[in-house]
């Protein structure tokens, strides 16, 4: 029995959907994981998939080729009705967001949604425990320092939070 698409299940009908089966792959690796079931309808019937020499090692590189960081999912096969299902199980990816083709894409219910610039920042400093008055500007120079604010800073410090600051 093949569970309903949701937050972590996707269901395609065929491998001609190969590019959306990537980026399903790459939304799935930056929510919390799950599987995509290859030669299912949407309304759930079994539509099968012929696999030849080759069809499931090609599909496994096309999602390692196109994704970053890299993913290798678990590719396996089940019989359903008689007919021949690929399960493509995508782990949660440590590293966020993953992309695919060149963009972030996130899992939100039973849909892939891409991310915008400010949403993969979040991501990718909240996948590595950073925050963002943690990070160095390569392009920051001593004069962009506003000597008053740093003055103004410590005597609050000091009185506020009783620092003891020179």
């Amino acid at each position: 029995m093949i569970p309903a698409e949701g937050q972590t299940v996707e269901r395609k009908e065929s491998l001609g959907e190969r590019r959306e089966i990537v980026e399903t792959c790459a939304a799935l690796a930056s929510a919390q994981g799950g599987r995509i079931y290859i030669g299912v309808r949407d309304n759930g019937t079994i539509a099968g998939v012929q696999i030849g020499k080759g069809t499931l090692e090609g599909l496994a590189n096309d999602i390692a080729q196109n994704t970053v960081p890299k993913l290798v999912p678990a590719i396996t096969t089940v019989q359903e009705a008689g007919q021949t299902v690929i399960v493509v199980e995508v782990a949660e990816n440590p590293t966020k967001p993953v992309s695919a083709y060149g963009r972030a894409y996130r899992r939100s219910g039973r849909t892939n949604q891409v991310l915008p610039a400010t949403e993969i920042a979040e991501l990718y400093f909240t996948s590595r425990g950073v925050t963002w008055d943690e990070t160095v500007r390569a392009d920051a120079t001593l004069d962009d320092i506003d000597a008053e604010k740093v003055r103004k800073f410590l005597s609050r410090a000091r009185s506020e939070r009783q620092w003891e600051i020179d």
